[in-house]
């Protein structure tokens, strides 16, 4: 009878009530548990199995009674329905398990197992897993390890991106090996995970040495070409064929050079194909040289050698060096198109350019950039010079200015310069002014729109004609960056730096003057000129003489951030026709001029404004500003903000005004050995004002001349305190109407406000002046009556007889006593009472203004 198979590998856990069996180290197959089968627990009674769910849980029908179990043994018994199909068909499975019990029959590995089921397999059966090569033996009931049966698989050199698997075989360092182990990126020989299978041998023994090359020759031979045999013995490795050289050992530039002919004998028959010295030789050192290319050239020739240079410069579009413009001209066109000029002072690149270049040949006649073949037309190309001088600029050194004054002397670049200017009309390239001095011996004329710029440190122009260095006949002008230098010469009363004529939009930048007549001088109906960073130093006459007609717009001029310190010199400024002006960070400190910083004759017809503000006007031998005009044509519009001023003349103002209107200062300084503002003898100021700032004069901060006529003057907080004289003296005007004044300083003076005789109630005075106002006036006023008194007198102090008064009392009178009427002498106010009141103190409020 055949007993019922069961299986118990391993132990189980289950909770009271739970329908999971949980297994350790179990392997429930389909083999091993089944659905149907039996589990009996820690020797409880058996319940049947719903369920395998994999290797190590199964589920029961109905929840477990039997306790919590932990870790206990447990017997599956193999009575499931399933395992059973009929007895015919169970006969022949039995028989099929008999064979597949015979001995030498192989247990089959899962891929995911490391080991055998123990519970399969029979003693001295073997178990295969196929996937590794892995071999067991069932030996006591337990399956041992056999060891890998899996064959090579060559990969090649080892690469650390392959994943390798065991048995795979890889070369490195001419070594193999084996893996031992799945692995990837795991270097041999790391024993780990690799076998060495064949190791790299050792180096074998030297071979036999060889023919080789070389050989000498006593043979005498005359140094030259063709057939040439030394006797130089046997052994040796030459071939028919092989390039030789042939030297004298005592002298290797003694040579013959050229292919073997023959060799046999000893002897070798060289054709000789090239030679170096002469000379017949015995002492030949013979040895393998290298083959000479078609062509072939020597170092030592440097290029002499060649064919056909022409042919070779143009092939490697190289430059053909030449040392004039002739010599440029004259080359072949066809053979050279790239030429160096090394003329001094030309230097450049020139490529020639097919084309019609008639136009540009005649607009450089000096052929800085344009040069004409001698034999092409220019309608059909011309030589131009290579570089971005279109954007970068154009040197005028290369229409022949030297640029080599020395302080003495130097070359007159007056032709070459006016030359370079013409080019930039015609060709609109902008011009590159060298750091070095040009002399100009005469007029260079700018007719048409041009930009140049040089090194403001280094670039100069010395201007030694009786003229003008530049004439600027033209718009839109701009000029950067250098000096402009004269002779300090009094007598060459024409000389002037830069001379602007006509209608003119004329920018300077970084321009600086010194020893001209006049530095700039402007002439035109209508012009603007725009100056940036320009400094003045001396000049004979003026930095800046414009004029222009008195009936039209005037010119006009923008000043920012410039400077001029002159040691000597008439004006600054010098303008008659002026149209409108901005000035701002004018810097003219100290300006040692004989006459002004600043001088405005007249004004244009339709002029506007003129605007200076954070500037400096110092140190002129008479005033630093002098805004002149006549009755008929006064300067308007004049706006000082933030600027100071500083003179040397005592008898001037360091503003002098000759008739202006609406000449406005906000916030300003002035000092000086005089006036502040200073209005001339029978000139005229109307509409004016003067805001805040200080006012540090000898004299008076505002003076009238004798005969002028003031109309509309405001001072309004200007501080007089360190002024010497009063804040405002008009007392010598013709007339002086609607005067305004306030000041918290009027300065020392007890009087600091002196109008004209019989016109000070034209003044209307803002505050006390610090206790000085001697045009209004008012306080309380105390007076012991003695009961019979009637009349209260009450002191004033101001300049004249009051236009306004008036009186009222503090305290009660008392009585039928009351103020009655109120007059005005030019000394008091009286205050008239009905009747006298008793004996006591009395206060009265007063008031008297002129």
């Amino acid at each position: 009878m055949t007993a019922i198979n069961s299986y118990s590998t391993g132990t189980v856990s289950v909770a009271n009530g739970d329908t999971v069996i949980v297994g350790s180290s179990t392997i429930w197959s389909a083999a091993n548990a089944r659905a149907g089968d039996v589990i009996i627990v820690d020797d409880l009674p058996a319940v049947e199995i719903k369920d395998v769910s994999d290797t190590t849980h199964l589920t029961l029908w109905s929840p477990w009674t039997g306790g919590a179990k932990s870790g206990v043994n447990y017997k599956i018994i193999q009575k499931s329905p399933l395992r059973f199909a009929g007895a015919d068909a169970m006969a022949s499975v039995s028989k099929m398990v008999a064979a597949l019990n015979t001995d030498g029959f192989y247990v089959f590995v899962a891929p995911d197992l490391t080991e055998p089921d123990p519970s399969l397999g029979e003693e001295d059966q073997f178990a295969l897993q196929v996937s590794t090569g892995k071999l067991w033996l069932k030996t006591g009931g337990v399956w041992v390890f056999q060891g890998v049966y899996k064959g090579f698989s060559i990969k090649g050199p080892w690469s650390a991106a392959t994943a390798y698997q065991v048995g795979d075989v890889v070369s490195l360092a001419g070594t193999s090996y084996v893996a031992l182990l799945a692995n990837t990126n795991q270097t041999p020989p790391n024993a780990t995970y690799w076998d060495v299978l064949a190791a790299k041998g050792d180096k074998g023994d030297t071979g036999d040495t060889g023919p080789g090359y070389g050989g000498t020759s006593a043979t005498s031979n005359a140094i030259g070409t063709g057939s040439k045999t030394l006797a130089i013995g046997t052994g040796y490795a030459y071939q028919l064929g092989d390039y030789v050289r042939a030297k004298s050992a005592a002298n290797g530039a003694n040579f013959m050079e050229g292919f073997v002919l023959a060799y046999t004998g000893g002897s070798i028959t060289i054709g000789v194909i090239k030679t170096g010295g002469s000379g017949t030789i015995s002492d030949w050192n013979v040895s393998l040289a290298g083959a000479p290319g078609t062509g072939d050239l020597l170092s030592t020739n440097n290029l002499s050698d060649l064919a056909n240079k022409a042919t070779a410069r143009l092939n490697l579009a190289l430059a053909v060096y030449v040392a004039d413009r002739s010599a440029l001209k004259a080359l072949d066109t066809t053979k050279d198109t790239v030429a160096y000029l090394t003329e001094p002072g030309r230097q450049g690149l020139f490529v020639w350019r097919s084309g019609d270049y008639s136009g540009q040949v005649t607009n450089d006649p000096n052929e800085g950039v344009y040069i004409k073949a001698t034999a092409v037309v220019a309608t059909s190309g011309a030589w131009v010079r290579d570089g971005a001088w279109q954007t970068d600029g154009v040197d005028p050194r290369w229409f022949g200015a030297k640029f080599d004054w020395n302080g003495t002397t130097g070359t007159d670049d007056s032709a070459a310069i006016q030359a370079w200017v013409n080019f930039l009309v015609a060709s609109g390239a902008p011009g590159a002014v060298p750091g070095l001095t040009s002399r100009i011996n005469a007029t260079v004329n700018i007719t048409a729109p041009v930009y140049f710029a040089g090194n403001p440190l280094k670039s100069e122009f010395r201007i030694t004609n009786n003229g003008a260095g530049f004439n600027i006949t033209s718009q839109t002008v701009t000029l950067k960056g250098f000096r402009v230098t004269g002779d300090d010469d009094a007598a060459k009363t024409a000389q002037d730096g830069i001379k602007i004529n006509g209608v003119n939009l004329v920018e300077m930048d970084g321009i600086t003057f010194t020893n001209c007549y006049n530095s700039i001088n402007a002439n035109g109906v209508a012009f603007w000129m725009n100056f940036k960073r320009v400094r003045w130093f001396d000049c004979i006459n003026a930095h800046m003489v414009a004029t222009a007609p008195v009936v039209g717009p005037g010119f006009t001029v923008t000043v920012d951030n410039c400077e001029m310190i002159p040691s000597k010199g008439n004006y600054g400024f010098l303008w008659t026709g002026a149209g409108s002006a901005q000035f701002n960070l004018m810097l003219a400190s100290p300006a040692n001029l004989a006459f002004n910083t600043l001088r405005i004759i007249s004004i244009a017809s339709q002029a506007g404004e003129f605007r200076f503000t954070n500037s400096v006007f110092e140190g002129s031998a008479q005033s630093c500003v002098s805004i002149e005009g006549d009755v008929n044509n006064k300067i308007n519009n004049v706006f000082f903000t933030s600027c100071y001023f500083n003179q040397n003349n005592a008898s001037g103002g360091a503003i002098n005004v000759a008739f202006a209107n609406r000449l406005h200062l906000t916030d300003c300084y002035l000092g000086g050995f005089g006036y502040g503002v200073n209005v001339l003898s029978t000139g005229g100021l109307t509409n004016s004002t003067i805001k805040g700032g200080f006012a540090i004069c000898v004299k008076a901060a505002v003076n009238a001349g004798s005969g002028s006529t003031i109309s509309g003057l405001d001072v309004m907080s200007l501080d007089a305190s360190a002024c010497g004289g009063s804040l405002i003296d008009l007392s010598a005007a013709l007339t002086a109407l609607n005067i305004t004044v306030s000041s918290p300083n009027p300065g020392p003076n007890t009087s600091p406000v002196l109008m004209p005789s019989g016109q000070g109630g034209n003044c209307r005075v803002i505050g006390n002046l610090g206790g000085k106002n001697k045009y209004h006036q008012s306080g309380n006023f105390s007076i012991a009556l003695n009961g019979s008194t009637s009349l209260v007198v009450i002191p004033h102090s101001l300049v004249t007889t009051p236009g306004y008064f008036n009186a009222q009392n503090s305290s009660f009178l008392g009585g039928t006593a009351a103020i009655r009427e109120v007059t005005a002498t030019s000394s008091v106010v009286n205050v008239q009472l009905t009747a006298a009141p008793a004996a006591g103190t009395y206060t009265f409020c007063w008031e008297a203004r002129v």
